[in-house]
């Protein structure tokens, strides 16, 4: 948990950043390029949500499931003969 926090907090930060920068911004441009980089951000943020998210269910399904043996001979031989 704490290295989720951890990952999250730091785009968090620049986003925060950036819509301050952007509120107090008058030219046009510059509001437009700070937008850009705050869709960026977003974006970025929803990219590292959606990872931790992964990392959680494979985590999960790892403890849920049973490990049994494969005859790794015998799957190769499957796999020929297909």
């Amino acid at each position: 948990i704490a290295d989720a926090a951890h990952q999250i907090r730091t785009p968090l930060t620049a986003l925060a950043s950036q819509a301050d920068l952007l509120s107090d911004e008058a030219s046009p441009i510059r509001r437009e390029q700070q937008i850009a980089r705050i869709q960026e951000r977003i974006q970025e943020l929803g990219r590292l949500t959606s990872q931790l998210l992964s990392h959680a269910m494979i985590i999960h399904r790892s403890e849920a499931a049973r490990f049994e043996p494969v005859d790794l001979v015998e799957v190769a031989r499957r796999a020929l003969h297909e």
